[in-house]
C-alpha cells in the first residue's frame, strides 16, 4: 500500500474516531441534561407545594380575623384582604397541579398515589370553603357566637386535614427528590468514567496512527 494510500486511509479512521466520539459526548449531555431537568422539576414541585401551604395559612388568619372582628369595619377589612389572597391561593393550586403532572416519576404507583393525595386535597378545600359559607351565614343571621364556635372546631378540622395532606405530600415530594438526586449522581459518575475512558482511548489511538 502507497504512503498515500496509508494516509487517506489514517486521516479516514481519525475522523470517523472523533465523529463517534463527539456522538458520544452528545448524547451523554443529552443524559445530563435531562437529569438535570428531573431533579429541578422535584425542587419546583416542592416549592410551589410550600406556597400553596404559606397562602392557605395565611387565608386561615384572614378568615379568623373576618370571624372574630369587633364590627363591620373591621369584618369588611379582613373579607377584602380574603378576596385579594384568593387569586393568589386559586393560581398557586394550578401551578401545584401542574407541577405534579409534570413532574418524572419513578413509577406509575408513586404517580397514582400523589394524584390521589392531590384529588384529596382538592376536596378538602371544597369542604373548607362550605364551612366557610357556614360561617357567614351564621354572621348574617347575627350569630356570631355560632359563627366563632364554627370557626375553631368544624373549619378548624377541616384545615387541619388540608395542612396534614400537605405536610404528607410535601415529606414525599422530599422523598422522590433525593431519589432523583441519587440517581443523577450514579449518571454523572457513570457518564464522568465513560468520557474519560473513552478520550483516553481515542488519544491513544491518535498518537499510534
Amino acid at each position: 500500500m502507497s504512503v498515500a494510500k496509508k494516509i487517506v486511509l489514517s486521516i479516514g479512521f481519525l475522523v470517523v474516531m472523533f465523529a463517534g466520539y463527539g456522538f458520544y459526548a452528545n448524547h451523554a449531555s443529552g443524559v445530563l441534561n435531562n437529569n438535570t431537568v428531573s431533579v429541578f422539576s422535584w425542587a419546583h414541585v416542592i416549592n410551589v407545594g410550600g406556597q400553596v401551604q404559606s397562602l392557605s395559612a395565611e387565608g386561615r388568619e384572614y378568615e379568623l380575623m373576618r370571624i372574630t372582628a369587633p364590627n363591620e369595619e373591621e369584618r369588611a377589612r379582613a373579607a377584602g384582604l380574603i378576596s385579594q389572597l384568593t387569586p393568589k391561593l386559586n393560581k398557586a393550586y394550578e401551578e401545584y397541579e401542574k407541577a405534579i403532572q409534570e413532574a418524572p416519576f419513578p413509577n406509575e404507583a408513586d404517580r397514582t398515589q400523589k394524584l390521589a393525595r392531590l384529588e384529596k386535597l382538592k376536596q378538602e378545600r371544597k369542604n373548607y370553603a362550605e364551612a366557610r359559607q357556614h360561617a357567614t351565614d351564621l354572621i348574617n343571621a347575627g350569630d356570631q357566637a355560632g359563627a366563632v364556635e364554627l370557626a375553631f372546631n368544624e373549619q378548624a378540622d377541616v384545615y387541619k386535614r388540608m395542612t396534614d395532606i400537605l405536610e404528607e405530600d410535601k415529606a414525599d415530594s422530599v422523598r422522590l427528590a433525593r431519589a432523583e438526586m441519587a440517581h443523577s449522581e450514579d449518571v454523572f459518575s457513570g457518564v464522568w468514567m465513560t468520557t474519560i475512558i473513552a478520550l483516553t482511548v481515542v488519544v491513544i489511538l491518535s498518537i499510534v496512527i
